[in-house]
Formats: structure tokens, C-alpha cells, sequence
């Protein structure tokens, strides 16, 4: 089973992010600068392949476990550095179908921008520039919300005016454990165009703010709701109301 060290987070329908161990990491690492120094071909390529086989081990202990149609890797800036990059595109030939990385290492990573999500922590970073071609380059951006800084509000809403549809940019608002989120916070959030995650939440809290955002045209009320498997296949149509859907 997965390392008490690592850790995994549901980013959506069938999606899970994986946070590796250091050791992990590590090792990928020393595989990856073996492989830098190799004279011989053979013994490079050996080394590589070492290298994605660890990944992919990683990436397997978590998916053996779950009904899994994407992963996401988040990977640790000194990771990024230490590997020049090239640690990034081994988690994605080793699987995954994204990694996500912070604004420092986008610039590093050599991987193609719709491979990458950009995580971004709102409580220690400035409002970004939405001109800037870094963040227009890449379809989905992964907002933190995990500390209950004062302001974090109030600047968690000028990213959600500044990303609102450019070009075609998803968001992913992902809340800590520790943040203090009401249900109101997250209706806003998701009226905005956002897709929201609270780790370890109240699934109340979740299907409550997800009802209060759905909108409909019937006079009863009612939501057009189709049922979907894990996969997205669909099992049928029915007819909710905010409490079913709670339910």
C-alpha cells in the first residue's frame, strides 16, 4: 500500500493527485544524474528506464486500489531543479496524465503546457498578470486555498475575475483541511466557473454548496440530473432536488 508519507488527493470525477515521498524522489533523482554520467549508452538507457520504473511503481500503488481514470503528480520544486526538468517528463511517460507544479518550476520543466497544471498558493504569491503567456499557455490552473491568512478572501476573488474563461483556462480551487470555508464561499466559487476540492470534507458541506450552484428552468424546481458511473458512463435520467442531491 502507498507510503503513510505520501499523499493523495481527489481532484475530480475518476482524477486523484499523488504527492510522492522525498525517497521517491530521491531516488528518481540519483537514477536520473547516473544516467547523466554515463558513458555508455546501454547503461543510460538502464539508468532512465530505472528512473520511470520507480514512477510508475509510485503511480500503481495508488491506482491498484481505485477506480482511477487520470492522475496527477504534484511534484516538489527541488525535485524539478535538482533533475534539470527531466524528472518531470519521467512521471509522465512512467503515466500520469499531468503534473503539477508550482510557477518555478513550469519555467524549468520541459514538457508541453497542456501536460502541466499550475498550482498556485494565493496566500504567499501576488495576483498574477493574466497577459502573461506563462499562465495563458496552460489550460488548467490549481488555486490553494489551505490557511486562513487574513486577505486570502479577497485575493482568492481577484484570481477568480482574473481567470474567468481566458482562453479556454480551467481552475481547480483546492481547499486544506485547515481553512476555515463556508458554504456560501464555496456556491460563489463554483458560480464563478471553478472546480472545488476540500480535502478530507464534509460531503453535506460539498453536496449542499454543489445543489445551491445548479440552476434550472423548470417550475418545480427540479434539477435534469443523468447518473454517471465513476468512468462517466451514463446510467440514467432523473429529477433532484437540493435535498436528494445531499443525499
Amino acid at each position: 500500500s502507498p507510503s503513510s508519507q505520501s499523499s493523495l488527493f481527489p481532484t475530480g470525477l475518476g482524477v486523484i493527485r499523488i504527492t510522492p515521498t522525498t525517497s521517491d524522489l530521491d531516488n528518481i533523482t540519483n537514477s536520473l544524474l547516473s544516467a547523466n554520467v554515463a558513458q555508455d549508452k546501454k547503461d543510460k538507457k538502464a539508468k532512465m528506464k530505472d528512473a520511470v520504473a520507480t514512477a510508475k511503481h509510485v503511480i500503481t500503488s495508488y491506482t491498484k486500489h481505485f477506480d482511477i481514470v487520470e492522475v496527477e503528480v504534484l511534484l516538489d520544486v527541488n525535485f524539478v531543479k535538482a533533475t534539470q526538468g527531466g524528472g518531470v517528463a519521467t512521471w509522465l511517460d512512467a503515466g500520469a496524465q499531468r503534473v503539477v507544479l508550482d510557477e518555478e518550476s513550469v519555467h524549468i520543466a520541459r514538457v508541453p503546457p497542456h501536460r502541466v497544471v499550475l498550482m498556485c498558493r494565493p496566500s504567499t504569491i501576488p495576483v498574477p498578470d493574466p497577459s502573461l503567456s506563462l499562465y495563458l499557455n496552460i489550460p488548467l490552473i490549481s488555486l490553494s486555498l489551505t490557511t486562513t491568512t487574513p486577505g486570502l478572501k479577497e485575493k482568492s476573488e481577484h484570481w477568480f475575475n482574473s481567470y474567468k474563461n481566458p482562453k479556454g483556462v480551467r481552475g481547480i480551487v483546492e481547499v486544506g483541511k485547515e481553512a476555515d470555508i463556508k458554504v456560501e464561499e464555496i456556491v460563489s466559487m463554483l458560480k464563478s466557473g471553478w472546480s472545488v476540492v476540500v480535502e478530507d470534507g464534509d460531503s453535506t458541506l460539498l453536496a449542499t454548496a454543489t445543489a445551491l450552484s445548479f440552476k434550472t428552468d423548470r417550475p418545480d424546481g427540479l434539477f435534469t440530473t443523468v447518473v454517471v458511473d465513476r468512468t462517466g458512463v451514463a446510467l440514467g435520467l432523473v429529477y433532484s432536488n437540493v435535498e436528494s442531491v445531499v443525499k
